[in-house]
């Protein structure tokens, strides 16, 4: 687990948004800091960052992973090894008396090509048209935004993200990380920004403020209203936020499709990398077949008895990720 000088550490070497460790140990297990690297453990699957603090661009290799996951190999069996980030992905990774083999969905090539950033100090409408013409449209629909801390989650906003999940059909992974925000939204250093229309909340994005000049995008969620304007009437709320609240760079993560690029991009935001593969590594057949579908984290294999399948017609009241996220507040 972290100690106050890996906190320290992380705070200073903060360089990714892959770095904001409290919101992906909600999900990936307790977090721990080796070699430079984040690394989440939740005792029977080990997830590695391999995304070295300070902005270091070294490639993780085959003897580099294995050194990270023999740590954890001394005290429990690793049944499942996931990493990502600046990696050179081998067959396999020898951990312990075990030899864990790369699974179907293990070597990825991403479609990302470098985190998405935006650097406020040169940040300028003037700069960005298409931006400056979607903000004319979002004061023309009327919407109102609010930034606030949550230490409750709010009814609509479970309701926003089960339809989020349904509409782009979400898989485990982010279903467990959309389950950790009410928790996750109470730290200190989160903050909600809220758009509503006509009083009733449309769309929300979470930003975390790790680092005094550095903030993250962490999630956002939002219903398909007003000509899809929620969405830049969201970002530029967040970039003005930041901006007010002496931010220097803004992490807006990495974009999996080319409408995602083009949206950040309209933003002022740029692929500053590093570059992104993912590798998954595993022994036992269940495990392999949990890591092919993305079902392997400690909060789906928690709450798979209560996940809906993407088939089932969903009653945000009663089940979904509505009903879970619900469930672990109460």
């Amino acid at each position: 687990m972290l100690n106050e000088d890996d906190r320290e550490r992380i705070s200073r070497g903060f360089s990714v948004y892959e770095h904001e460790w409290r919101f992906l140990a909600g999900y990936l297990g307790e977090p721990f800091l080796i070699d430079s690297c984040l690394v989440y453990w939740d005792g029977r699957t080990l997830n590695i960052c391999a995304l070295p603090l300070n902005g270091d661009d070294t490639v993780l290799g085959r003897s580099d992973l294995e050194r990270i996951a023999a740590r954890f190999a001394e005290v429990h069996e690793v049944e499942l090894v996931h990493v990502w980030g600046s990696i050179a992905v081998p067959d396999a990774l020898t951990v312990g008396n075990s030899v864990l083999g790369l699974t179907d969905q293990a070597s990825v090539d991403s479609s990302f090509d470098g985190e998405h950033t935006i650097d406020l100090d040169d940040f300028s409408l003037g700069k960005l048209p298409e931006a400056a013409k979607s903000l004319r449209g979002v004061r023309n629909k009327g919407l109102t935004i609010a930034v606030k801390r949550v230490d409750q989650f709010a009814g609509s906003y479970y309701r926003i993200i089960e339809y989020w999940r349904q509409m782009h059909n979400i898989g485990a992974m982010a279903s467990c990380a959309a389950a950790t925000l009410p928790s996750y939204c109470r730290e200190s250093h989160v903050v909600v920004v809220e758009a509503s229309d006509q009083g009733r909340p449309c769309g929300f994005v979470v930003v975390a403020q790790p680092k005094a000049d550095r903030a993250v995008r962490v999630l956002s969620f939002s219903l398909r209203s007003k000509g899809g304007r929620v969405g830049d009437a969201l970002m530029f709320a967040t970039i003005d936020y930041c901006m007010n609240a002496g931010v220097r760079t803004l992490h807006c993560g990495y974009a999996g499709s080319d409408s995602l690029s083009r949206f950040k991009e309209k933003w002022g935001a740029r692929s500053t990398g590093p570059g992104y593969r993912q590798a998954m590594f595993a022994t036992d057949p269940g495990w392999r077949a949990r890591a092919n579908e993305y079902r392997f984290y400690w909060a789906h294999r928690m709450m798979r008895q209560s996940m809906p399948s993407q088939s089932e017609t969903i009653t945000p009241n009663e089940t979904g990720i509505a009903g879970i996220a619900r469930q672990s507040v109460a």
